[in-house]
């Protein structure tokens, strides 16, 4: 079975192996960008600012800072390593105590009340957006979490000839839904069904 598209579902693996993955593949190769440039736009029709949350690797690698060059121009947003999230996430902890105090801390060093747009800039964040919405809770009048799914999912419809809307239409199904951990495909049921709820979960978030 050939292959029409190759998304790199990750931020941080965007930002250090896209370019390389391009030059070597003639397959179309599609990355993760933090959705900084729509935060931006809805934060200057108003007082609010930009945080933008990812992993330190994201952060400190040109393509963000670069893109940040590009579309901030009135210096609104700010930078924020989260490293501890992808931790929680590679234990599949995504709520509780331990990381409600954890959000907390770092967000200390900020004076919440600014923000009105936060940025996810890494795939893992999604499943932490009831802890965040909580950690602002109070600070702010309305607090928006943005993510990069959706440029994501509308450039790889595009590259397929996929109308969204018609898909969408048609119902949701995972018939066609493969799972690969380091390069094998999943086969174990319960694996695979672990691995299928926790889509579904990210989608209903």
């Amino acid at each position: 079975m050939g292959t029409d598209s190759v998304v790199i579902a990750c931020n941080t693996a965007t930002a250090v192996a896209a370019g390389y993955l391009r030059d070597k593949y003639s397959v179309p190769i599609i990355g993760m960008e933090p959705a900084v440039k729509p935060a931006v736009e809805t934060a200057s029709e108003g007082e609010g600012r930009v945080l933008v949350m990812a992993t330190p690797v994201t952060i400190r690698e040109n393509k963000l800072k670069n893109l940040i060059a590009r579309v901030d121009k009135s210096h609104k947003v700010d930078l924020l390593p989260m490293p501890g999230l992808v931790r929680f996430a590679e234990t599949h902890q995504f709520d509780g105590e331990e990381i409600d105090a954890y959000i907390e801390e770092q967000l200390a060093v900020f004076d919440k009340s600014k923000y009105s747009e936060v940025v996810l800039g890494c795939t893992h964040f999604n499943y932490f957006k009831p802890a965040i919405y909580k950690a602002f809770e109070g600070c702010s009048d309305k607090i928006d979490l943005i993510d990069g799914n959706i440029g994501t999912i509308n450039q790889l419809a595009k590259i397929l000839g996929i109308r969204i809307k018609e898909y969408i239409a048609r119902g949701r199904t995972t018939e066609n839904v493969r799972f690969y951990e380091s390069g094998r495909l999943v086969e174990n049921t319960k694996k695979y069904d672990s691995l299928l709820e926790r889509l579904e979960q990210v989608r209903n978030i």
